[in-house]
Parts: C-alpha cells; structure tokens; sequence
C-alpha cells in the first residue's frame, strides 16, 4: 500500500465502518510462534495491526465529546495538493475557543486522526446530520515556525458537492472545528517496518525456534575479547557492585558486540527489583567506553528517562570539569511528553535543547566557533586598525547625535531610542554591536565600535547562509536585529518607522533587559568624566548565545538562576574613578563625548572575546561528540584561554602610551612573519595567534543556522541514542549502528519491535524484560486473542531460547517477596543483605496490621460503576485515605522520609483515590504519594504501597483482576510495607491467584480485619454512612461493634429513627455515641443531669439512660440480662434516639415493662463491673440447681419473652403493653432459697466492687 497505506485506510473508513466491531473480525489470524519465512512474518502482523488501530478509532468516536479541539481561522492549498486522493493544506488555528465547553484546547502534532466540523461536535451523531458530513483527516506536520499546520484528506475540504465540506456552507456557518481522535504515528512506523525492505539480519533470526540464539559464539574467544580492548572498561565494571548474576549478564552481552560471524539477539530476565535498569545502564556504560555505537530504547518514555538517567550517573563521575564526552550521548524525544523542563539533570544531553545551544553559540555564522576565533585572530594582529575603526564611528556618533538633537529635539531622540535613560545605557549589548561609553563634563554620547571588519566569518556570512539555502525562523531573525542603535547612515535611509519594527525604539522594559540578563556592568569615571565597560558574565553570554533554548528551561531553573542574577546584580552598579576608588553617579542630563583610550578599549575587548571564545569552547566539549572534538584539540583550546587571559593580565603593567608604542610597531607582524618578539607581551601574543590559527585550521565546524542538519550531525556522530522505540525510526538515515538495547523488551509488541530491529548496520540485539509482568497494551480483543499484544522477549522465552536471570532482589522486605517469589518465580530470586536487616523492617503506624506485609479485609465495601463503566470501591478509597493521613503525620512528626504509592488495577477508583487525596500533600519535604494504576506503575517503587482491589460481590468474579501478570506488578512495587484491601470472601472465592494470596496471608498470620482497627473502622463507617448503607451499621453484627465488649441489642424504633436523620454529622455522633458505650465508656454524672431534666419515674428510673447527642436529641438505652451457653449476661439495649419532647412517651411504656422485672432481673440489670475506668458486662452461671428451680424456669423464661418483645418497641407505631408470662407476676417472697442466696450475693458483689 506504500508509506500512507494506514493513514489512507483509516481515512477512507465511513462513519458506519468505524461503528462496525466486526469489521476485520474474519481477517485477523493468530500470530503463529515459528514461521516459515520472513514475509509470512511480517505479514501476520498486518491484520491484527489495522483492526487494533480501528479499535482506537472506534475508543476516540465514542470520547468525542471529551476529545480536545481547535478551531480553525484560515486554510489555504499546499503546494503538495495533487487530486484525487491527496488533498493537502495549510490551516492556521485561533489561539483559543470563546464556547469549547470547557473542553480541552487541541494542538495538533504530526500523526494525529481528526474530523473537521462545521459545529463543535458533541455525539458521533452529529456527524451524519446533513449538510454536516463525517469529514476525517490527517496531520501531517503539526506547528512550524510560521505557525503553519499542515493537513491531509482524502476528499477535498474546499471543494463542492456531497463529497467535501462545500465552501459556500462555510461562508455560511463562518465556522471551522478541528477535534482530535487518536494518534496513529507509531501504527504508521510499525507499518513501514513491516512493509519495508531494509535490514533483515535480525529478522532471519526470529522465524524458528532456535535454543542456541543466545549462546556464545563459539568461533570467538571471550578471553581475548576480555584481555584486549575491553580490558580498561571492564575494570571499572568491578567498581559498581554487581552480583554474580549482573556482572555475567553484562559481560556475555560485552562478548555479543564483538562477534562479527553471526547475529545475536540476547535475553536477560530481570525479576521486580533485582537491579534491571542499574544492569542496563552499566551494560550501555561499557558500550560507550568500548566506542560501540548503540541505540538504547523503550517502549515508553518513563523507562527510557530512568536509564538515561542511571547512565548519566556513571558518565558524569568519569567526565573532565568541562563535561567533555558528554556529547557521545543524546536523549531523544518530545520535549512535553518527556517532561524534560522537570528534569535539569537531563538538560544537557536532551537533543531539542544541544541543537539550539550547537546553533546559537557554535555554528552560528554570527556568534559561533569560527566568529569567535577569526574576530580573535583579527584583533590581536590588528590592534591598531581596531581602535582607528573604533574612533571613526564614535565621532560619527557624536555627530549624529548632536545632529538629531538639533533637528528633532532631546524629547525626540530619547523616544527614538538615541539618547536613552541610564538603564539602558548600562545594559545596551547588541547582538552585532559592541557599544563602549565614556562621558565628560556633563555631555554624553553613544558611541559604537562595530565587530571585526576584517573577520573572516563576518565577511562572508552571507553568502555561507545562501549557500546553506535555509532561512532563519522569524524568532531568530528578530533576535539578531534587536539593535538599539544604527549609523548615521542607516538610519537616514530606512527612517524612523523601519528602526522601530526592528526593535530600535524598544519598550522600556525591552532598554532595560537588552539581550544580557547577567552583563556585570562597572563604570569608571575622572573629572565628572565617565566610562562604561561591560564585562559580560560567561554564564550570562551563554543565555545571550543560546537564547532560545534558555528560554526553555525548567522554571526551576529559572528561578535559580533569577536569584544568583539578583545578587550578582547588587554589584552591577559600582562606579570606580579611573585610576583611584571613587564612586561617583553618572549624570543624565548634558555630558560632553570622549572617546576610550586605547588602553581601556584594549582591555575591554580583549576580555569580552575571551570570554566569548570561553563560553563557546565550553559549549564545544559539553555538545560535540568526541568524534567531531579530539581530546588533543581540546586541551590545546585551554592552552589558549590561558594564554588569553595571561595576555590580558600584562596589560595591566602598561600605560597607554607604552601599550601603543608597542602594539601600532608590530600592527599585523607576528614572530611567524620572521620579525622576533621583543617583549613578554608581543611574546605572549605570537604564542596565542599560533594556537588560535592552529585551531582554527583544525577544528572546522560547520557554519549554519539550520536545525534539521544540526540535529542529523549530533545523531549521525554521537555514541549512545536514547529514545522510544517508537521514535528509533527517526535513525534510520544516521547510522549505522553496532548494538541495540531495548529496556522493558516484555511490554513491547512484537511487531513494533521491528522497528528498531531493522536499524542499518545493526547485528546485535540485547532484550531485557520480564515476561512475568505486564504486556503491551491491547485495545481490541480480537487483537488480543491473536496475540498481537505478545512481545519478542515473551515468545522467544517461550521457544526455550536461554535467559540470562538476575536472581537478587533488592528492593522488597522478605515477607513481601516471599509469596510473589513462590507464585511468579519458583522461588528461583533470592533476598539481597539490604533487604534482610532489622533496619530495612519498617513499622510506621502502631499495630500488628501495619506490618511489612499484610491483606486488611474490608467486608462492607461495595463495588460500583462510574460513568465510564469502570468500577470503584468507596469505602476502600475512604480507608486508603485515613492511611494515607496517618502515614503523613508519622513523617510530619518524625522528620522521616516516606513515599506512598496507591495502586488500584480500575481508573474509576484512581480517580476517586486522586480526588479524595487532592494536593494537600504535595508541598511536603518529608512525604511524597502518588496514585496510579497498576499499569501506569509498572516499573516504580514506594516505601509504602497501599492496593486497593475494588472487587467485592458474592460470587466471587474479579474480572481482569485475575490476571497474573498484573498482580505480579502490584505486589512487588514495595520496599518497606505492603498493604492489600481486599474482600476476602470474594477474592478467596475467584480461583485465580487471589485464592492463593489470601490462603498464605492466613497461613502467615497476615490476614486482618479493617475492624481491628478503630480508626479505620470508624472511616468506613463514615463512607457507609454517605453511601446510605445505615442498615449495616447499626446491626448487631455491624462493623462498629464487633470488638466491643458489649453485646449490644438495637430496638426497631432506633432504626427507624436513624434512618429519618438526614443530617450526616448527626448520624455519625449517634453511630459513634454508641460504639463507645459498647467500648465500655460512661459518663454517669452527665445521664444523672439528664434525668433531672427531663421526668422519669417508676421502675425505669432504675435502668433508663439518656445520652445527649447533639442539641436537645437523647439516646435511651439500658442494660438488660441475656441467657447465652447457660449463662447470664449483662447487654446493651439501645431503644431509640429521640427529641426531648418524645422520651416521656416511650418511658411511659417501658415503665410497664420493667415493672414486670422480678427483683432478681432488676438487680442483675443494675449491677456495674468496672476495669480501668471501663465498665464491663457481668456474666452468672446457671448451675444444674438454678436450673431445675421453677424460678430459674421462670426467669429463663423472663428473658426470652424480653429478648424477642422489647427489641421491637416503636414510638413511631405506638408503644403497647405485651402480656407478660405469668411468672413475671410473682412476689420476691415465692422465691427460692437458692434465689434468695443468689439475692444475697449480688447485694454483696454491688457492695464490695
């Protein structure tokens, strides 16, 4: 189909084929393990590749009415436009929408699917409405630098007709919508490899089984490979402590690179912890050290930012103070996705960042390499032309201005920028310009000295940009003619209007910033005279020289670099006499023009071309490969800076008469001329012009202010090339290469393997990954079922093919590795020394529950769906957020670091994690969280995890929660504690490897009830209570009570009551009112007030007591006697929670019942245990003779009339009196003698508590 095969497919899909799941149902086969060539390879990919892509079609016509969305203000023809199938134009989009909706605003990027719109859609529906047709399309370049988006179709957009958006319907609507779907620039890369013809030598090797494709080569002699060339890396391997199984792993691998009789592609399986990424970036260490050009990726931009960033850890311990070698290696990739403005420590090998500073401080015509040494060269051989030059055009700026004002008046000419303020006087640094300024008696004037006439880059950068054929961007163009002040000439023939488009007659806040934010400005001044010299910081010329990449730094770094401006700035103003410490003010009003000695222009001039020669060969050893910079060039440019500023040091013995004397007598003469030097610092000078002609005849750089070319030269040069897999094939026109690494190899298709695989030159593959943990992410099921999802790593496993195994784990305490280590592994890991210290056991919150490693069954939780149809669990979240708020209090208290990752496998319950969380952790130093899926976890690590499962029903069902590969990743992201909430019966119920998670927490004794403890218990009564689950938390058997001392009994009419209460405060205070008094709390003193208040008489005075809850709201509730196991004991009885007003009503009632009590009862009911300030329920044995008696019988049969009747009393329904058994009528003096004992026993009891 060639290169826009995909894109042509997907745009020629209808809406109806985009709704049609079936659509390649009966196309797509199963990806077969071994193949019988390599076109039956590739092409059993094709298939499952377009019905994944339809699958994401199909995900962003169903969110389209989240999708982000632009709209477009012009759209014109592109020169590629060639009907009838390729319909290509330029469009402009407004910087924002006035009505999106709050919706996201679109900034297209290459690659990306989108439908254009008269409307802003908000259905697919909207799409087929007449006259407003599904109209997709691609984009192909997304912003360039003229703001210019460029958009393909298959139809034409402009046209006529049922087939386009007709232009008279857009005059009409005057509406043009731009709304994203998906992104197909990896499908499309993925396509090209498996359509492409270009380096099969790794592909021969994937088609059959092979169990030898990772061995030795048995031709090479590993020895000899060890004992010579790599004999200096591999020493420093022995540096990084690396077990047994890491170092054999790098080494086999080192063995690989230098095979050149067959290809090889190597696996090596890197268990959660066991030092995968410290592997890598060793392996890649020694690579760059042995010169080996390879190419390490990922399949996302998280794992490629971790190993860059693991090697640059290494690198930088081995680099020079100038960082030189820090150009072999590049990080590519999108700058936002990447997040690079986070990441300062990446900033200098990040390739957007290295093209800008190499264009605007080393091969730019103006300011770059071969500027700095041939204005160099110039100056110090023409000394003298320098100065005259210098003279003539301060008095032709003497005149000019006296000129101006004349004619034009002061007013005029400070608007125009000719006589400007102070600030900007002390600031003024052109780009082109170096302006020195000198003032006597009350007069003063501008006074220009332009670049070197006579450099050689100066001459002729002209025509070396014509010959290049590019333009400069507007941006840059703008920066190189901000100039504050022109010739007299100049501005003469271009006139006012010209200079301040621009940029002479700049905003004040432009004057006082010019170009250099960190110029260190001295003044010197004699006899109202004064002198303005500017020394240009290195660090404040390197923001000048790569302006547009510092603009692009993190704001952090921003910041920091602001406040080391506003201290160097508080020496910026200092104003010194000329040849004694005076301090004295420049005055602004009238100041007569004179002109630097050629002592002070000297100095001057010199110092600001050293320093720009400084800064760019600093720029030079950071961003030039080593291949373009030789370490030999290198440390002669030192010798030269030294001679430099050794240069500049001798002119401080001089006078200005003497320094004349002696430079005009040797203007342009060196010893090279044959005319000997005759003093130290002619001596000195002939030594720089050698060194500097050296360097300039073999450094040759090239001279360009092009992009595109700066980014091929640092990739076609570099040693090590950092990127996505994905983006590998952006690299096909810079190899070739030797070696390619690919990180995480078991969460990357197969198919897009190949596209890395295909590099030119490439002959060897090193795969690391687990195949035990999570795959690639697959959309489609169908594609799923024909294992497109399957990657390399995965299949060649599979096929018996040998694995190199990292077998030392060292980020899990043991009791967290032991079940993942059985489950996943065989118990083939072993527990690093780290690991197994006493310190590494971590206890943070009180209680055996918050172990290392422990599940916390949450039984009440209830799963449900959101929006979306993902499902969440609230009460979880509720109980994940009282941890995670007691967690950060222990580290606000302790000063102790602590980081919690929360995982949940189901984005609903992410969401509501994220939500419930919030920010209010983020500004600590101490304690750091973060929520994520499992999937997005992968690869991360906490101190602290906290799972939250969601799953909870009756059957058992726990969806993709099954899956081992993603309960693998869940359980090992731990290093200190691990935390898992879960229903146990349904996790323990859904034969899958939960079953036998949980089966080993009990067996371990890890298994805990959220109920054992109260502040967890409390949170998710708190979240029952929000969800409306009452029922269940005022039961019996409810959550609050189940580890309370006493046996509680609630009435019909509290439940009632409760469930009337519409205030959530209310309810809590009541639910928890009452868990304290099952806890054994009283306040008898405050129940004693409340019968005062409020009239109770008869025999519920005894037994009656009222709790206030809030306001003039009453709990009543008494304790009454319970035979349970042929004993008597003492229960709670919660009758109800009433107004004031309705007690009286409800005790009347009771009155009736308890005065029914036989003297027995009533005295069991009143009697009160306490233990430590807690009162607790007493228990009586019911011995064989209290049995038989017929008051035993008798009050056996008490209590089960009470248990079963009082419990129902409604106020509600009307309290009525229930006929009592008969024996409830008997006097105390029918009463037995055993009765009569037992009487006499509790009176003592009561007495002697």
């Amino acid at each position: 189909m060639g290169s826009n095969g995909l894109s042509d497919l997907v745009l020629s899909w209808s809406l109806h084929d985009v709704f049609n799941k079936n659509l390649y149902s009966n196309k797509v086969e199963e990806v077969p393990e071994t193949f019988p060539s390599i076109r039956h390879y590739l092409n059993s990919f094709i298939y499952p590749l377009i019905e994944e892509t339809h699958a994401d079609m199909l995900s962003g016509m169903m969110g389209l009415t989240r999708g982000p969305i632009c709209e477009i203000s012009k759209i014109w023809i592109h020169g590629d436009y060639k009907p009838p199938k390729n319909f290509v134009y330029e469009i402009e989009v407004r910087a924002a929408l006035d009505d999106h909706g709050g919706r996201e605003f679109y900034k297209p990027e290459g690659g990306d699917i989108v439908v254009l719109s008269s409307i802003i859609p908000m259905h697919a529906s909207d799409l087929s409405k007449p006259p407003r047709y599904y109209f997709p399309a691609m984009i192909v370049r997304g912003e360039d630098e003229e703001n210019h988006i460029k958009i393909r179709a298959l139809k034409p957009v402009m046209g006529e007709g049922d087939d386009g958006l007709a232009l008279e319907s857009l005059k009409k609507e005057r509406h043009l919508y731009v709304v994203l779907l998906i992104n197909i620039t990896t499908s499309m890369r993925i396509w090209n490899a498996l359509h492409g013809e270009s380096n099969m030598n790794l592909i021969k090797m994937l088609l059959q089984a092979d169990s030898k494709a990772g061995d030795s080569c048995d031709t090479c002699s590993l020895q000899e490979v060890f004992d010579g060339p790599a004999k200096r890396s591999l020493a420093k391997l022995n540096l990084l402590s690396m077990n047994a199984s890491q170092m054999d792993a790098v080494l086999s691998s080192i063995a690989a690179s230098y095979c050149h009789h067959r290809n090889s592609i190597k696996l090596i399986w890197g268990p959660p912890g066991t030092g995968k990424t410290k592997t890598v970036a060793a392996l890649v260490w020694t690579l760059l050290g042995l010169k080996r050009r390879t190419v390490t990726c990922a399949p996302t931009n998280i794992a490629v930012l971790e190993v860059a960033t693991r090697l640059l850890k290494l690198v930088r311990g081995d680099l020079r103070d100038d960082c030189y070698g820090l150009g072999d290696i590049v990080l590519s990739g999108n700058r936002e996705r990447m997040k690079i403005d986070d990441r300062d420590d990446l900033f200098d090998v990040f390739l957007e960042f290295r093209v800008e500073i190499l264009l605007e401080s080393c091969f730019d015509p103006l300011f770059g390499w071969r500027h700095c040494v041939n204005s160099l060269i110039w100056f110090l051989q023409y000394p003298k032309t320098e100065y005259d030059l210098y003279l003539q055009n301060s008095k032709k700026e003497k005149e000019y201005v006296e000129q101006e004002i004349k004619t034009k008046g002061k007013a005029e000419c400070v608007r125009l920028g000719i006589n400007e303020n102070k600030k900007a006087e002390k600031t003024d640094v052109d780009t082109k310009t170096n302006k020195l300024w000198r003032c006597k008696n009350k007069s003063e004037v501008h006074v220009e000295n332009e670049k070197s006439t006579g450099s050689e880059d100066h001459r002729c950068s002209s025509s070396t940009i014509r010959k290049e054929g590019k333009r400069s961007s507007k941006k840059r163009e703008k920066k190189e003619h901000v100039i504050s002040r022109k010739s007299e000439q100049e501005i003469k023939t271009k006139g006012k209007a010209e200079y301040v488009r621009l940029g002479i007659n700049e905003n004040k806040k432009a004057e006082k910033t010019d170009v250099d934010t960190k110029t260190n400005k001295h003044w010197r001044c004699k006899n109202k005279s004064e002198v303005h010299v500017e020394n240009e910081k290195s660090s404040g010329s390197e923001d000048h020289r790569c302006g547009r990449a510092g603009k692009r730094r993190s704001k952090k770094r921003e910041e920091k670099e602001h406040a080391k401006n506003s201290r160097e700035n508080k020496n910026m103003e200092t104003v010194e006499g000329r040849d004694h410490g005076e301090e004295v003010e420049a005055d602004e009003d009238d100041k007569e023009v004179c002109a630097l000695t050629f002592l002070e222009f000297t100095r001057t001039e010199l110092l600001k071309k050293e320093r720009n020669l400084n800064l760019c060969i600093r720029n030079m050893c950071k961003h030039l490969p080593t291949s373009c910079l030789s370490l030999a060039l290198v440390k002669t440019m030192h010798k030269a800076l030294a001679l430099l500023e050794a240069l500049r040091i001798a002119l401080h013995s001089y006078k200005n008469e003497e320094l004349e004397n002696e430079f005009i007598q040797n203007d342009g003469e060196s010893s090279e001329d044959g005319i000997a030097s005759t003093s130290l610092l002619n001596n000195i000078r002939d030594k720089c012009l050698r060194k500097l002609k050296f360097l300039r005849s073999e450094c040759d750089l090239p001279v360009t202010t092009n992009k595109w070319f700066a980014r091929k030269y640092c990739l076609s040069n570099a040693l090590l090339i950092f990127c996505t897999a994905s983006s590998t094939a952006k690299l096909h026109e810079t190899g070739p290469y030797d070696m390619l690494v690919v990180d995480e190899a078991a969460q990357l298709k197969e198919c897009e393997s190949a596209i890395p695989l295909r590099l030119p030159g490439l002959r060897h593959a090193i795969h690391i990954g687990d195949e035990c943990q999570l795959p690639a992410l697959v959309k489609s099921q169908i594609s799923a079922d024909a294992e497109l999802g399957r990657s390399l790593f995965q299949r060649l496993a599979s096929l018996g093919q040998p694995k190199n195994l990292l077998n030392i784990q060292y980020r899990m305490h043991p009791s967290i590795s032991l079940f993942p280590n059985k489950e996943f592994y065989d118990d083939q890991i072993f527990d690093a020394p780290n690991v197994m210290q006493e310190s590494y056991r971590k206890h943070l919150l009180k209680g055996e529950m918050f172990g290392p490693y422990s599940f916390i069954n949450v039984g009440y939780g209830r799963e449900q769906f959101d929006e979306y149809y993902s499902r969440k669990n609230m009460v979880e979240v509720a109980i994940v957020s009282k941890l995670v708020t007691s967690l950060y209090k222990v580290s606000l208290a302790s000063k102790e670091k602590v980081s919690v990752g929360v995982i949940s496998p189901y984005k609903a319950q992410v969401f509501a994690l994220e939500k419930e969380i919030g920010e209010k952790y983020d500004k600590n130093n101490y304690f750091s969280i973060r929520v994520r899926s499992v999937d997005g976890f992968q690869g991360g690590e906490d101190d602290v995890i906290i799972l939250s499962t969601v799953r909870s029903n009756g059957n058992g069902s726990v969806g993709f929660l099954s899956n081992r590969q993603r309960t693998n990743v869940a359980l090992t992201r731990a290093r200190h504690c691990l935390w898992i909430l879960g229903n146990e019966s349904t996790l323990a119920n859904s034969n899958s490897v939960w079953t036998n998670l949980v089966l080993d927490a009990k067996r371990r004794n890890c298994l805990f009830s959220v109920e054992d403890d109260d502040e967890l218990a409390e949170a998710m009564a708190e979240a029952m209570i929000k969800l409306g689950h009452i029922g269940e938390l005022i039961g019996s058997d409810s959550p609050l009570f189940r580890r309370a001392r006493w046996k509680i009994i609630i009435g019909d009419g509290l439940v009632a009551s409760f469930m009337k209460l519409k205030n959530l405060e209310t309810q809590k205070k009541l639910l928890f009112l009452m868990k304290k008094l099952a806890s054994g709390w009283r306040d008898s003193s405050k129940a004693r007030s409340n019968l005062k208040s409020i009239p109770i008489n008869g025999a519920s005075s005894q037994l009656v007591e009222l709790y206030n809850v809030v306001g003039q709201y009453y709990l009543l509730w008494t304790v009454d006697i319970v035979k349970e196991d042929k004993k008597y004991i003492q229960v709670l009885k919660f009758w109800d929670a009433l107004q004031s007003q309705e007690i009286p009503k409800l005790v009347q009632h009771l009155d009736f019942v308890f005065g029914n009590y036989t003297m027995n009862t009533m005295n069991r009911c009143k009697f009160k245990c306490v233990e430590r300030a807690l009162e607790v329920p007493m228990t009586w044995e019911i011995d064989t003779v209290d049995v038989c008696s017929s008051s035993a019988r008798d009050e056996e049969e008490d209590s089960q009339w009470l248990s079963s009747k009082l419990s129902s009393l409604s106020l509600r329904e009307g309290y009525h009196a229930v006929p009592p058994p008969p024996s409830l009528y008997k006097e105390n003096k029918g009463k037995s003698k055993h009765s009569r004992k037992n009487q006499h026993l509790l009176n003592w009891k009561e007495k002697n508590v």
